[in-house]
């Protein structure tokens, strides 16, 4: 089932619900784009659903065919770009369609890629978001914020990108920190690898495909 369901939504069901396009410097709300999330995994329930990945535009990358069929188990992706740890923990908690999906998911394997967004808007108290959703979640695994091209922004984010993951670190449970951090850590001067990411923040495919996919299948699932 978990190359099935793949197949069904992102060969067919996916068309019917459009990811919707943001204006420049429009604030993302999830709540409009909780009628797709709720429809994606009320199908994926049908199928034998077991994860559900969430977050940033970091989650977000992985939505897509080729990513997620090479999950071992039945996952479904709801992350949209843009997004904080403070905005899902109200999307969770408050939101029309945050509420119902909660109540569908609130037993599964949750897989959150989130904080990111947190520091490069410079919404750093927003990280508390990262407490509630691990309070609201039984089993939850969280992947950290990976190293990233710091020299091409206008400001130096590396103190605060610290505190983001000490923050991920500090509420993760043992055995349920997916390390992006140090993986991407080339060891010179806080920078990745070169090669690793297709832009200044989000990796390559082929990263996704051979580093990232295989460490959420040998954390979550136990899959070597």
């Amino acid at each position: 089932m978990s190359k099935l369901f793949p197949t069904v939504w992102y060969k067919f069901f996916k068309q019917f619900f459009p990811r919707k396009r943001e204006e420049v410097n429009k604030v993302v709300m999830l709540d409009d784009y909780g009628f797709r999330m709720y429809w994606q995994i009320r199908i994926a329930l049908l199928f034998g659903l077991e994860g559900v990945i969430f977050g940033d535009s970091n989650a977000e990358e992985l939505q897509d065919f080729e990513s997620m069929k090479r999950l071992v188990k039945l996952c479904v992706n709801i992350g949209i770009g843009g997004t904080t740890a403070d905005e899902w923990a109200d999307f969770f908690k408050k939101g029309y369609w945050g509420k119902k999906i909660y109540s569908l998911i609130s037993k599964k394997i949750m897989i959150a890629n989130i904080g990111g967004n947190n520091v490069l808007q410079n919404r750093m108290p927003g990280l508390s978001g990262i407490d509630e959703l691990d309070n609201i979640f039984e089993d939850i695994y969280w992947i950290n914020i990976p190293k990233v091209w710091y020299t091409l922004f206008p400001r130096d984010i590396r103190k605060d990108l610290k505190m983001a993951n000490n923050k991920i670190k500090s509420v993760a449970k043992p055995g349920k920190l997916i390390d992006i951090e140090l993986v991407t850590d080339s060891g010179s001067s806080d920078l990745p690898y070169f090669f690793i990411h297709k832009d200044m923040v989000h990796f390559s495919n082929e990263f996704d495909y051979k580093v990232r996919i295989p460490l959420i299948n040998a954390t979550v699932f136990k899959a070597l």
